[in-house]
């Protein structure tokens, strides 16, 4: 698209100055024809303007924006097409834009609180209309002058409707890939959208104008992608732990990968920032994570841990959803054989042989738990091996691999001497219900769902194929549901 210059005169509007350049099209400040004032005037490229699925797109949304009238959203003045180009005049903020802004230094903490919950005054007023903005992100968040605490805060963009192809356009570099790291899951997976879409990227912007950087940074979108879909939601803390504790809760919620465990309303996820902020999150806290070695696994009677009893009750476990990296790209090695010349769970070794013992569940599950009991399993879990020699043992168990990772999510790797003792040890307790499934790295597995001591659910996954039918894996997860941990873990589990 050939650029306009000072002086020139389009559909009406003389051209100002350039203010920036996408691979949507181009916006210039112009002087209206017939009011005294600068507007933003967006034209879109040629190429776009051509396609009939994009026209008739842009010009229903461009519609629903024209109708919508709030002090937090850029106005949306006039529309139309000019020599088949189309174009869009919208209010002209004189400011600066939230990405800019961070990119200045120019972003205080509260004042991205601030951003944030007049954004999230904007999206909910456009939501109640049925509309999406479906571009958040802190280039399209603008800061009116004059600056200060009491500084408008408008949302743009809305009206400016997707291409067609959106999965095409996602690899390309430049301003797609910026977009691509504010996407929700739902977004990229060409899923229908509602706002929790919005919800999640607003979560986003937040955390980028929080650490000065996205949740899943990276100059491959691929990378990207998959972090949005299948990696850990990372923790404010780790990156800024002088924010408030609460925000880990909050960040962990809004950017949910399931929109059914997300926020529904902006607003509500901006209340929560400002409680946190204030001491009093509505969030809820988990309960301070009890260490590995006092836990037990549901498979083991009470006497192999008495001081294990409370601390199971509270709720335990998930098992994982992936790598403690967050660029896992798959299960190179699950299915390479065990080291040991037994063709068992690991029957050779000793309690005195320590962690070292579980060599053969490491290989099996190399991104579930960590080569070594001091270091780190999936989301920072830290572990420990339970040895099964007491005779009070229920189960014949050889020992099992206990982890608790950083969000209270507690995961067993139970080792048994063979198959039959593996499915003799999950038989012997009342399930609920089971179902068969093939899990992400492509195991054939039985999920059955149970209710342990003080009715906590959880879930214990069984193998069907050689080596991994020797283990099971048990989960569970303080206040949530066995469907919920399925949900949750299941579809991205590293197993």
């Amino acid at each position: 698209m050939e650029t306009l210059t000072r002086g020139q005169v389009f559909a009406g509007f003389v051209i100002d100055r350039l203010l920036g350049r996408g691979g949507m099209g181009a916006v210039y400040a112009a002087h209206h024809p017939r009011l005294p004032r600068l507007i933003a005037l967006k034209l879109l490229s040629s190429q776009l303007s051509d396609d009939n699925y994009f026209r008739a797109r842009f010009e229903r949304e461009a519609e629903l924006a024209g109708r919508l009238d709030h002090p937090n959203l850029v106005s949306v003045l006039d529309r139309g097409s000019e020599g088949g180009q189309l174009w869009i005049a919208m209010q002209l903020v004189e400011g600066i834009d939230g990405s800019a802004a961070l990119a200045r230094g120019e972003m205080p903490d509260m004042r991205a609180v601030h951003l944030v919950r007049e954004t999230a005054k904007a999206l909910d007023y456009a939501h109640g209309f049925g509309l999406l903005h479906r571009d958040v992100k802190p280039a399209n968040i603008l800061v009116a002058e004059p600056f200060g605490p009491e500084e408008r805060v408008l949302l743009g963009d809305f009206g400016i409707a997707k291409a067609r192809d959106e999965s095409t356009q996602l690899t390309q570099a430049g301003d797609m890939v910026a977009t691509l790291v504010y996407a929700s899951p739902e977004q990229l997976e060409g899923k229908e959208l509602d706002t929790r879409s919005d919800v999640y990227s607003l979560g986003c912007t937040f955390f980028h104008l929080l650490t000065g950087r996205p949740p899943y940074a990276s100059d491959s979108p691929m990378a990207v992608m998959h972090g949005h879909l299948f990696a850990p939601v990372p923790r404010l803390s780790a990156i800024r732990p002088d924010l408030p504790p609460a925000l880990d809760h909050v960040i962990a919620r809004v950017l949910a990968k399931d929109p059914n465990q997300r926020y529904w309303r902006c607003g509500d996820f901006a209340n929560d920032i400002t409680a946190a902020f204030a001491g009093a999150a509505t969030a809820p806290v988990p309960q301070t994570p009890v260490p590995a070695s006092r836990r037990r696994p549901w498979l083991l009677p009470a006497a192999l841990g008495v001081a294990a009893v409370a601390a199971v009750g509270v709720g335990a476990v998930v098992v994982v959803t992936g790598d403690s990296s967050d660029t896992a790209t798959g299960p190179t090695s699950t299915t390479r054989a065990t080291t040991t010349t037994s063709t068992s769970a690991g029957t050779t070794g000793s309690p005195a042989d320590g962690y070292a013992r579980a060599q053969p569940a490491i290989e099996l599950f190399p991104q579930l738990v960590p080569a070594t009991e001091n270091g780190k399993g999936f989301h920072d879990a830290t572990c420990n091996i339970f040895h099964g020699e007491s005779p009070d043992a229920q189960s014949n168990f050889v020992y099992t691999v206990t982890c608790i990772d950083r969000d209270n999510l507690e995961f067993k790797v139970i080792a048994y001497e063979n198959p039959a003792e593996a499915s003799k040890a999950k038989d012997s307790l009342p399930r609920s219900a089971s179902v068969d499934r093939v899990s992400r790295y492509g195991n054939s597995v039985e999920i059955s769902k149970y209710v342990g001591e003080n009715q906590v659910p959880f879930i214990i996954v069984g193998f069907y194929d050689a080596p991994q039918s020797s283990y099971l894996v048990e989960a569970a997860w303080p206040a949530h549901t066995s469907d919920e941990i399925v949900t949750a873990w299941f579809d991205v589990a590293p197993i």
